[in-house]
């Protein structure tokens, strides 16, 4: 029993420090050179970079929640995640629904699951180097991923149908995409190219 607590807490704050991690990320860039390929708007050029009390706040935002510092963040969680659910999948059950037993076939999903966490990880791996036109498009397709796995957390454990032995857990992985829904949409509300950081000449 000593021995599911430990590994329950360790998945507890797993999903912690994924969290965090992600903060972290949005206010510190992860990535060098997350603004260098921005380009100058017409505005920008002809005011010198003298911007207004509103335009400076907006810039602020901007320059902590750019497309490449999700990017940055997002392969650090789907990458460990791809990885324990396709080589650690039983003891990643124990740890969600700890006294529950697996049958092969939930394991098979899990696994198939991990796959493509995997793949996920390493297009936001790439991504970061992408020009912004790419990066766009890259984020449109993770925030219709994560808003469609968001509702269908939100509305299968608000069903009542799951395990109560599985609520716990499908609460935390559903709250980290929501996390990552939220913070794919405001990169994108703000990484454009009339919104995004600006270099003074």
């Amino acid at each position: 029993y000593q021995y599911h607590c430990m590994r329950n807490q360790a998945l507890v704050l797993l999903l912690v420090n994924a969290a965090l991690v992600l903060v972290q990320g949005l206010v510190h860039p992860l990535h060098p050179g997350a603004t260098h390929k921005r380009p100058l708007s017409g505005t920008a050029l002809r005011g010198g970079g003298d911007f207004s009390r509103k335009g400076a706040e907006e810039s602020t935002a901007a320059a902590m929640l750019t497309l490449t510092n999700v990017f940055s963040v997002h392969r650090f969680i789907a990458g460990p995640f791809g990885v324990c659910l396709l080589g650690f999948p039983t003891a990643l059950n124990k740890a969600m629904a700890m006294g529950r037993h697996l049958p092969p076939e939930e394991k098979f999903c899990l696994q198939n699951w991990g796959c493509f966490c995997l793949a996920v990880g390493y297009i936001a791996h790439a991504a970061q180097d992408f020009e912004l036109k790419a990066q766009r498009e890259v984020a449109k397709g993770m925030i219709l991923c994560f808003a469609c796995a968001t509702g269908l957390y939100a509305s299968t454990i608000a069903s009542g149908e799951l395990s109560p032995l599985y609520v716990r857990g499908s609460a935390a992985t559903g709250a980290i995409f929501a996390g990552l829904l939220a913070a794919y949409s405001g990169a994108l509300w703000f990484d454009t190219p009339q919104k995004s950081v600006r270099k003074t000449l």
